[in-house]
């Protein structure tokens, strides 16, 4: 996955529209597992999915990454509450 990642600062003006990878994600529907790396940390973090609410009723969750406690592993007990985000259009 990390082979075809475009590069952070990466740029070429006759493409302008090739962004660089913040972040990698792969989603194990099996295993009810969402595994995601970011650019800056590669340690690879991965959320269970069994152990969330995912109900309309749920919380809105967030996880600060590239902590220096972020040494990869799995993080749904790292989760903090947080406000949902207003998106720009309805």
């Amino acid at each position: 996955m990390r082979g075809v990642s475009t590069p952070l600062g990466m740029s070429d003006p006759d493409k302008p529209n090739i962004a660089p990878t913040l972040w990698r994600s792969v989603t194990d529907h099996e295993s009810k597992r969402y595994y995601f790396d970011s650019v800056i940390n590669p340690a690879v973090l991965w959320v269970d999915l069994d152990k969330l609410e995912l109900s309309p009723n749920g919380k809105v969750l967030t996880l600060r990454l590239n902590a220096p406690d972020d040494a990869g592993g799995e993080v749904s007990g790292k989760l903090t509450s947080a406000e949902p985000f207003k998106f720009i259009a309805p």
